[in-house]
């Protein structure tokens, strides 16, 4: 019997293009699907306190975080503490204000993460299948 023709360069088995494939979803899932950490900001219990939802996106890397108010509730302010807590509702509005925070530096790291797991995927499913081969081969 004669020798199968070699394989085309990129050309992969089935199997591995299926674990491929849920490797893929997996990925897409962890950077697609927000983190939602809910904080409550509070300077003491009489002066004020804030409820709000930050959505981050991205996986290892926050590439993109938005903010979300739920709630702010004033109580009474002394002078004393007055420039604190407006310092804090400032903080706290500017970042609802200013919208979503893009980072593209990481939104580039957490693509080359995806592709080299992916490759690293595809090369050690290639190589069980090909170790599998010949094992077969050699009980021949």
């Amino acid at each position: 019997m004669s020798a199968p023709p070699p394989r085309k360069r990129f050309q992969v088995h089935l199997s591995t293009a299926i674990i491929l494939m849920f490797a893929t979803g997996g990925l897409i899932w962890a950077n697609v699907v927000p983190l939602r950490a809910t904080n409550e900001h509070s300077v003491n219990e009489h002066l004020i306190a804030s409820d709000y939802i930050d959505f981050k996106y991205g996986w290892p890397f926050c590439a993109r975080e938005e903010l979300e108010l739920d709630q702010i509730e004033y109580s009474h302010l002394t002078p004393k503490n007055s420039k604190t807590t407006a310092n804090q509702l400032n903080e706290i509005w500017r970042r609802h204000s200013e919208g979503a925070r893009n980072s593209y530096v990481f939104a580039f790291i957490d693509i080359l993460i995806a592709l080299l797991l992916l490759v690293i995927t595809w090369f050690l499913c290639e190589r069980w299948i090909a170790y599998r081969a010949s094992r077969r081969d050699r009980a021949r």
